[in-house]
């Protein structure tokens, strides 16, 4: 996220700033200088909830970047966000993971209105879902999507899942949706006698998830029609975290 705004810009959620002490109409140095988590820029933010006054600093702190946002692309770009505002023609389905750590339109520069995202644990595509074939449907059917895309990632929390007993209520269940993954790059290799063999198990199974959810893709017939007729294509696509490095799974 951007820095915050500073030194005397006037009208910054004078509401917010109320409540930590600030005057209504402007936002100084020296505010900051006395209200340090405040002036964070890209900092650390302390994942436990911060009160001051009964308020949230991690809301605000979003409400904040939002103001940031209407300031630098918003009012800027106003034409493109009002024609938006009225209808959306997004060119790509993306089903990607709910990671924190993947920002969908960040990694690929997408604008907004260029992609209709799908996200969940683990970048499923889970078989007789009546969630993703609405998500599927309205993508194909209503704002006839020219791509489908299923993005995994480097470092999965949900793949490395597969590997542990849980006593979890759901998150087995839906991990079941990718467990043929792991037993396929199993029956390849050997079990890993060192970290890095360990790992390189780990993206082993992450982009051979990606390649078991396309198959799941195909069980749909409204895809697997649209793909036939040449309406839609897809495609496996694998982020290295690390690197950021957005790849073609083959």
């Amino acid at each position: 996220m951007r820095a915050y705004p500073s030194d005397d810009r006037p009208g910054i959620l004078p509401g917010i700033y109320r409540l930590y002490g600030a005057a209504a109409g402007t936002v100084s140095k020296g505010f900051l200088n006395r209200n340090p988590r405040m002036n964070t820029g890209c900092g650390r933010v302390s994942p436990h909830k911060h009160k001051v006054r009964g308020v949230f600093f991690v809301i605000d702190k979003l409400l904040l970047g939002n103001y940031q946002f209407r300031q630098t692309d918003f009012t800027p770009n106003i034409d493109y966000y009002r024609e938006l505002a009225s209808s959306q023609h997004p060119t790509t389905l993306w089903i990607g993971c709910s990671d924190s750590r993947l920002q969908t339109g960040h990694i690929t520069q997408a604008k907004a209105g260029e992609l209709f995202i799908q996200r969940n644990i683990g970048n499923i595509v889970p078989v007789h879902d009546w969630n993703f074939a609405t998500v599927l449907e309205y993508a194909v059917v209503h704002l006839k999507v020219k791509d489908v895309v299923i993005c995994g990632h480097s470092n999965c929390g949900a793949i490395r899942a597969l590997d542990k007993e849980s006593t979890d209520s759901y998150i087995p269940l839906w991990l079941n949706n990718a467990r043929e993954a792991k037993t396929r790059v199993d029956s390849r290799i050997s079990p890993p006698k060192t970290v890095l063999e360990a790992d390189e198990r780990y993206r082993m199974i992450e982009q051979e998830n990606v390649r078991l959810q396309i198959e799941h893709l195909f069980t749909y017939p409204l895809l697997k029609k649209a793909v036939d007729e040449k309406r839609v294509e897809v495609h496996g696509l694998y982020y290295d975290l690390a690197t950021g490095e957005l790849k073609k799974i083959a």
